[in-house]
């Protein structure tokens, strides 16, 4: 789902239309095949980008559904007021901002046969948009990975590790091959997604046609200002027809004006 979500934004950006209507959707293809049915194809994030590549198209049928999809998605009061149809026709400025690292794996059992997604800390847990000078609001939060990673369910991979460590430790009981199950390599799958963002926030709003400077301001869980991770976007392109989007990323000194730290 990661993947097809990040060519869907690649496209997004680039105006591709279809693409990016076919990376979302088969984003949510992938997204209801997760263990868990209970939360299957409940990713707000999905259904409001392909919302956005139904306006692009002029599909104003299926960009109304993914909208009451969003907000049933119960991502917040603070989101769904995104996730409206005649927003997504209007606004011509949308600005994705990627905070946090993604969920790191670490392994668990005695054999360590299997493997437990832990969140990974970060500074960063709000932005607020500036644009031209005049701050026009804080980017809300449409997706919240480490919620989707840790209600997904137990995996098929998992329940296969977990016969091999059980059949594991049958074979080392066992008489003359018990040394067998010593050699047997039952480690879980260690690898993971780590460029992957924790949180993904959007602002979007109808600003003037033309070359925009945002400014993105970041803000810890005290509400303080890291100012070492603020960052300035200059020539924006706003088109007189159709949006602009900007995908980006909130990292330190990423677009730094001030001394480097010793």
């Amino acid at each position: 789902s990661p993947h097809h979500q990040t060519g869907g934004f690649t496209a997004c950006s680039d105006r591709r239309r279809q693409e990016a209507q076919r990376g979302f959707r088969k984003a949510l293809m992938a997204h209801q095949t997760r263990p868990n049915a209970g939360t299957q194809g409940r990713f707000a994030a999905i259904h409001y980008w392909l919302g956005k590549s139904y306006v692009r198209l002029g599909d104003m049928g299926n960009a109304r559904v993914a909208m009451r999809k969003a907000q049933s998605c119960e991502a917040g009061p603070e989101s769904n007021a995104l996730f409206n149809l005649q927003r997504l026709q209007e606004d011509n400025l949308i600005i994705v901002i990627q905070i946090g690292a993604g969920a790191g794996l670490i392994p668990q059992g005695g054999d360590w046969q299997q493997t437990a997604y832990k969140p990974t800390p970060y500074a960063e847990r709000a932005a607020e948009v500036f644009i031209d000078g005049q701050h026009v609001g804080s980017a809300v939060m449409i997706a919240d990975l480490w919620e989707q990673v840790s209600t997904q369910g137990q995996t098929e991979e998992q329940r296969i590790q977990a016969s091999k460590a059980a059949a594991k430790s049958i074979v080392q009981s066992l008489p003359y091959i018990s040394l067998l199950g010593v050699a047997w390599d039952v480690t879980g799958d260690m690898r993971s997604w780590a460029l992957l963002p924790d949180r993904i926030l959007v602002w979007s709003g109808k600003v003037p046609s033309g070359d925009h400077t945002v400014i993105l301001r970041f803000y810890d869980d005290k509400d303080f200002e890291l100012t070492r991770y603020r960052q300035t976007w200059y020539f924006v392109p706003v088109p007189a027809e159709g949006d602009c989007v900007v995908v980006t990323r909130a990292a330190r000194d990423k677009c730094n004006i001030c001394r480097k730290e010793q």
